[in-house]
């Protein structure tokens, strides 16, 4: 059983006229993080025995749990089906922090010895080089689990990074709170738990996984394991932009703003400044996810869970998500990433932090974080504001250097 950190919470900010127009130029005013899941950890409730054992409705047409966007099953969950009260949706005595990004002030010394040992071969100006390190990094160790402290001290070992005895810092304010993977830990549900979690998850969580129509056994492992787990999933095919026209069939679809230019983008990313290779698989996967927001929107559950598919829940996936939406989540929530490595911003509760913009990257770069999200993401559909994919194509179309 791998631990797992903390999760990310997305809030959404107040929107400017240059994210207010990009808005007005979507014709879907919504989308999912692009997030890719590795293995949860978990209980074996299902496979074990262990849990209520009440199995899902089946699709009349034989496949199953699951079915395809635009299809309906007198099986599925009740799209209309509203919630009973705000209690179900999150907690309303979890605290609301105010953004205040804390960026790491170095004197000249270390700045130039970390510019020494991180700068080769990249654009020389504006940045902070030991935080460059450090991300690295954790970039590095994306599957150990570690703390930032832990990070930062594997980081000044190896010399690309100050010692934590000396020049400390956490990317995430109130480290002690959510920066221990040992939260992840397997939490022992009752069975009058995952009974409650499962009426729960049935009455207010719809699931859509994003598969591209020629990912087969990707599609068939995530099919199978969450028949396994008797949860009811929606397929939205996903999008591939190495198909002729795929762009021009996005923009009249309204997964890409009819303004976007990716020529102009990829020369941009391409550029020594930027050095961010082929974004046509990010383009794609960001199309894909404001996709599957139109079918989730359109479906009408209060929350909507999207899985890509090479996910894999894990066996008390239900009531955990039951247990951290009741008692973590502020109740002022959007869009959840439900694992998270190298987080920035703040911790708000034991498997909660709050994402920040990246005040230690420069204004040229977007303030772009890491944050490295590696789950699904949970959105709550009635007040949905696409901010993380909206900035993530808004970074892909950067001004005139």
């Amino acid at each position: 059983m791998e631990p797992r950190q903390e999760q990310a919470w997305h809030r959404r900010p107040r929107a400017g006229p240059a994210l207010l127009g990009a808005l007005a130029s979507l014709a879907a005013v919504a989308a999912a993080a692009a997030l890719r899941w590795g293995p949860a950890a978990g209980g074996a409730w299902l496979s074990g025995g262990r849990g209520p054992a009440a199995r899902a409705p089946r699709a009349p047409d034989g496949r199953g749990l699951l079915r395809m966007a635009g299809e309906t099953s007198d099986g599925a969950p009740n799209s209309t089906a509203r919630y009973r009260s705000a209690a179900e949706l999150c907690s309303a005595a979890a605290p609301i922090p105010e953004v205040a990004p804390r960026a790491w002030r170095l004197g000249p010394a270390w700045r130039r010895a970390c510019s020494e040992r991180n700068r080769e071969g990249a654009y020389p100006l504006g940045r902070n080089w030991c935080w460059v390190g450090m991300k690295r990094m954790c970039h590095w160790n994306l599957k150990s689990h570690l703390s930032w402290a832990k990070v930062q001290q594997k980081a000044s070992d190896l010399g690309i990074a100050p010692p934590p005895s000396l020049q400390p810092y956490s990317p995430l304010r109130n480290p002690e709170l959510c920066d221990d993977p040992s939260r992840g830990a397997t939490v022992q549900f009752s069975e009058s738990d995952f009974q409650q979690a499962r009426e729960w998850f049935k009455d207010n969580v719809a699931v859509y996984v994003v598969s591209l129509p020629t990912s087969i056994n990707r599609w068939e492992q995530i099919r199978a394991r969450l028949e396994e787990l008797q949860i009811w999933a929606t397929r939205v095919p996903g999008v591939d932009m190495r198909v002729p026209s795929a762009i021009l069939d996005a923009k009249r679809d309204g997964f890409v703003p009819r303004s976007y230019n990716f020529t102009r983008a990829q020369d941009a990313g391409y550029a020594w400044k930027h050095d961010m290779g082929s974004m046509i698989g990010t383009l794609g996967c960001a199309a894909a996810h404001f996709k599957v927001q139109q079918v989730a929107i359109a479906d009408g559950s209060p929350m909507a869970v999207v899985l890509e598919d090479d996910s894999w829940p894990s066996d008390d996936f239900i009531p955990r998500l039951w247990k951290l939406v009741r008692e973590e989540l502020p109740c002022d929530w959007e869009v959840t990433a439900l694992l998270s490595r190298c987080g920035f911003g703040s911790c708000v509760s034991p498997h909660l932090a709050r994402v920040e913009p990246d005040v230690n990257e420069p204004e040229w770069r977007c303030r772009q974080g890491y944050s490295a999200p590696l789950l699904s993401p949970l959105v709550f559909l009635p007040l949905l504001l696409l901010v993380f994919l909206l900035l993530l194509l808004l970074l892909l179309i950067p001004p005139p250097s």
